[in-house]
């Protein structure tokens, strides 16, 4: 993705969190930082429950009608890892426009950590910490790499439910 497009999918999310009543007026950045570790805990939760029904075919849900890939995503991929994986990167593209952080196309985090857990527990200490949302993105996209996940597609997927049941 670039910039544009980071930008454009960022304010999305952050839009779509609202509707769903995230973001009230006391809504703080610590706030944010705990949805983030929750949705971390989440996706350790599914990893661990092997939901990885993930291989399933993204293009499956393209044109179908909403009732239809709402009632299919709810029954087969909500709660997955790819689902949650897709929640995490949700939140911090969010995240990005609350604490009005740029998100630079192709950032890369200094990590040596070569296990999806690892990774996972680093994107809850970026969130813990004073985070940079780039440091989540980037740990997300190498977690998606080492499952052979698709993030866009999960989180074009995710986009769309979430849009479909406010």
């Amino acid at each position: 993705m670039n910039k544009k497009e980071y930008e454009k999918l960022s304010q999305e999310c952050y839009e779509s969190a609202v509707k769903r009543g995230f973001y009230g007026d006391d809504y703080t950045a610590d706030d944010m930082s705990l949805d983030i570790i929750r949705e971390c805990i989440e996706f350790i939760d599914a990893l661990e429950d092997g939901l990885h029904r993930d291989k399933l075919d993204y293009f499956l849900f393209q044109g179908l009608p909403d009732h239809v890939f709402c009632h299919l995503y709810a029954n087969s991929y909500h709660n997955t890892i790819g689902d949650e994986l897709a929640d995490i990167y949700i939140c911090a593209l969010s995240a990005s426009v609350f604490v009005d952080q740029e998100i630079v196309p192709g950032y890369c985090c200094d990590s040596f950590i070569k296990d999806v857990k690892g990774r996972v527990l680093e994107v809850v200490e970026c969130a813990a910490a004073e985070y940079d949302c780039n440091d989540i993105i980037s740990n997300i996209i190498e977690v998606a790499e080492m499952l052979k996940i698709d993030i866009e597609k999960a989180l074009e997927c995710k986009m769309r439910f979430n849009r479909l049941r406010v």
